[in-house]
């Protein structure tokens, strides 16, 4: 699979689980849509971490990976925080509705990345991919 279809795959398998996990009924149901929510969200760090440095090339690439992994543990860090506040300021289903807003964005910008990236990331990348 290139990057770019699984970026756009893991947004909208994220998505569905966050928001079946904003409207379920009980906590198992919330649990399980919170589980299919990590499924998704798991592929899109390493694409996004490996079509960087496929972009940047290999003068460039220790840095641009640096930059895109501290971007990515900041959203770690604040992202429950964020989440948090949200659900006390107004509920929880709004707070994983917006999760789940969060991660269409990420579905719908995956084929602009490909396309800044260039043909090289998105070769590199799915060459790597399908040598694993």
């Amino acid at each position: 699979m290139r990057p770019v279809q699984l970026l756009v795959a893991g947004g909208l398998i994220a998505a569905v689980g966050s928001l079946a996990a904003a409207v379920a009924g009980n906590p198992w149901a919330a649990l399980a849509g919170i589980a299919v929510a990590g499924l998704g969200t798991s592929v899109c760090a390493p694409t996004i971490i490996g079509m960087t440095g496929a972009w940047a090339g290999p003068e460039r690439r220790a840095g641009a990976i640096s930059i895109v992994t501290t971007i990515a543990y900041l959203g770690f860090l604040v992202g429950p925080a964020a989440v948090g506040a949200v659900s006390s300021a107004w509920s929880l289903p709004i707070a994983l509705g917006a999760v789940a807003v969060l991660a269409v964005i990420v579905a719908a910008l995956a084929p602009l990345a490909a396309r800044v990236a260039g043909p090289r990331a998105n070769r590199m990348v799915g060459h790597q991919s399908r040598a694993n």
